[in-house]
């Protein structure tokens, strides 16, 4: 199999200091970038209603919502029963990502040149730049991250492949060519995805670049 040979990633000129993302982090008040809570709305609209009320319950949704502005999940709530409160959640979300879609957000200016320029190197398609931007923002976003891990923390590469195609709406195909072992993200080491098995998110795709750059461990929380 070839593989395409990258400049070290100190000779790559880029913008900001490291990716311009926040990096993994404890603090509480960090919040998404406006990319990433784009993709959280959506990662929350893509669920079915059952299973958002069921994150709500075990109080999954709290930090999210906030992070994302929107009501305490717990809060507000029509009396309408179960059934009721399930299709006001996802309904609520759903209004969100509408109007977010309106004026669909930008990545950090940074992060986006940064990209294309990786992507110039690498001979990467307009999917591969997606979803190397996708996986860059899974490592430092760590809201994004947790909403991902909704329902459950361990994705096969069928489950990941379709949840990547689903926030970057775009089809399955398309992410599976792009992620598959001859493309151009795994022959240049960018983007690997492991094919072994059922694991979280993160260890499922690793970003060796986002290390390099950021001289910091991952995964992280």
């Amino acid at each position: 199999m070839s593989r395409i040979d990258l400049p070290d990633i100190e000779d790559i000129d880029l913008d900001g200091t490291a990716w311009s993302v926040d990096p993994c982090t404890n603090d509480s008040d960090e919040l998404p970038t406006a990319l990433a809570r784009h993709w959280i709305l959506r990662r929350m609209v893509c669920m079915d209603a059952a299973g958002l009320q069921r994150e709500r319950e075990r109080a999954a949704l709290d930090g999210l919502f906030a992070a994302i502005g929107l009501s305490s999940s717990k809060a507000g709530w029509p009396g309408k029963g179960r059934g009721g409160r399930k299709a006001h959640l996802h309904a609520q979300l759903l209004a969100e990502l509408e109007l977010d879609e309106r004026t669909p957000p930008s990545p950090p200016t940074d992060l986006r040149n940064n990209v294309t320029r990786v992507a110039a190197l690498a001979g990467l398609s307009e999917v591969d730049g997606a979803v190397l931007m996708f996986t860059v923002l899974l490592h430092t976003d760590r809201w994004l991250h947790r909403a991902i891990n909704l329902s459950g923390g361990e994705l096969n590469s069928a489950q990941l492949i379709r949840t990547v195609a689903d926030l970057l709406v775009l089809p399955e195909a398309e992410i599976r060519a792009s992620l598959g072992p001859r493309s151009a993200l795994s022959r240049s080491g960018l983007v690997k995805l492991d094919r072994s098995g059922s694991y979280e998110i993160r260890a499922s795709m690793p970003c060796p670049l986002v290390s390099a750059a950021d001289q910091s461990p991952w995964p992280c929380d």
